[in-house]
């Protein structure tokens, strides 16, 4: 899926992609790129224009030319980049966890930051049930009826969730 409509898509370029996201097709035809085709035109059109318009051109130079005329466009970028761009390592946005043989692999860590409140703990993911006791006692139901939901199999407990191995995408 590269994206809803012309405006709002993935391009491949010549060396990578890039992510365009403009509101109307007049700021596409600001940039030059699209001489002979009316903005107007169906969107099918539109994209397969600027695609052919810009797999020809490098990343840069299609940068410079769509954020030149206003449109916003930014670099795609893999996932194994992220880790290594500055701004989001002072975010503190990827915790290093590990598997259980010991190998290190990266998950979200902090999707805002708070000057007054920051916690700087790592969090895990619970396991399934890892807490059912806690929570419910915390919420006052007493430990008999706890256990009958238990016994039941009305409620689950586990222990920590333990990843064991990382299945890539694609």
């Amino acid at each position: 899926f590269t994206g809803p409509s012309a405006l709002d898509r993935f391009y491949r370029v010549r060396d990578g992609w890039l992510r365009v996201q403009t509101p109307h097709a007049d700021e596409l035809r600001a940039t030059g790129l699209l001489p002979h085709v009316d903005s107007a035109a169906p969107d099918a059109e539109l994209a397969r224009a600027l695609a052919d318009a810009l797999v020809s051109r490098s990343l840069v130079e299609a940068l410079e030319c769509l954020n030149g005329a206003g449109v916003c466009a930014v670099a795609v970028r893999a996932p194994h980049e992220l880790p290594l761009d500055p701004i989001l390592r002072e975010l503190d946005v990827f915790a290093t966890h590990h598997l259980q043989d010991g190998t290190p692999y990266l998950s979200p860590h902090r999707y805002a930051c708070f000057s007054r409140t920051q916690s700087q703990a790592t969090f895990e993911p619970p396991g399934l049930g890892e807490h059912s006791r806690q929570v419910l006692s915390e919420a006052g139901v007493d430990a008999a009826r706890i256990q009958a939901l238990l016994d039941a199999g009305v409620l689950k407990e586990g222990g920590p969730f333990r990843l064991v191995a990382i299945q890539t995408y694609r």
